[in-house]
């Protein structure tokens, strides 16, 4: 079991052609990648946390569902053979005592 999310990202962006450069332009493209780096790792690093959330809530119905319905289930069928084996051990004892009786009374 376990799920899947984004480990690592890699980004990259494809060189502008026709810029006429100027004292500002490498700074702004240098801000600029690091804003669209950080853009996608908050973008993948949010997609994995729905995920994750999502996850979470479905593990959490299923342990309530099991915990509600399964196991009280369970326990009543449990019970319900205790009560069965229960009554196969008198029937049995019964068998016995009746068994030993006529023995008895043929020896007598």
């Amino acid at each position: 079991m376990g799920i899947t999310y984004p480990g690592s990202l890699e980004c990259s962006s494809g060189t502008q052609r026709g810029l006429t450069s100027t004292a500002a332009l490498r700074p702004t493209m240098d801000a600029y990648h690091q804003a669209l780096e950080a853009s996608a790792l908050h973008a993948a690093t949010s997609a994995a946390l729905r995920y994750l959330e999502s996850e979470l809530a479905s593990t959490r119905r299923r342990r309530r569902a099991i915990g509600e319905r399964l196991v009280p289930s369970l326990e009543t069928s449990l019970h319900d053979l205790d009560l069965h084996l229960d009554e196969q051990d008198r029937e049995e004892a019964l068998r016995v005592h009746m068994a030993v009786e006529q023995h008895k009374t043929v020896r007598a």
